[in-house]
């Protein structure tokens, strides 16, 4: 695998790490209450607005976004992914912890 030449093929980790923060930050805070029948429309508006953030990146990539909550209350949660790409495509995981919950979205970003 080659380095890509374009700088628009390098992964954007920064501008994609920003887009993700604000994403989630817009949504959950460090004391927002974990409130079960409110998480599926949280999850739905961190992931809707993480791709609206991304497309407007304007950069060559496809986006898969992924988003898990779950309470705080003490127990284990363990996740893994493996990816096998090129150079240029990239990932980012933005994790939060807050008081109440925990919070882990998941960025693929696929070149074109």
């Amino acid at each position: 695998m080659s380095e890509p030449e374009d700088k628009d093929l390098v992964f954007p980790k920064e501008l994609v790490s920003n887009a993700i923060k604000n994403s989630v930050d817009s949504v959950i805070t460090f004391d927002t209450p974990y409130q079960h029948e409110k998480v599926p429309q949280q999850v739905s508006n961190i992931v809707e607005t993480s791709i609206k953030r991304l497309a407007q990146l304007d950069r060559p990539y496809k986006y898969i976004v992924t988003c898990v909550i779950m309470q705080n209350n003490g127990a284990g949660f363990h996740t893994a992914s493996s990816a096998f790409w090129d150079s240029c495509d990239g990932t980012f995981v933005h994790k939060v912890e807050g008081k109440n919950l925990y919070v882990l979205t998941t960025v693929y970003c696929l070149s074109l």
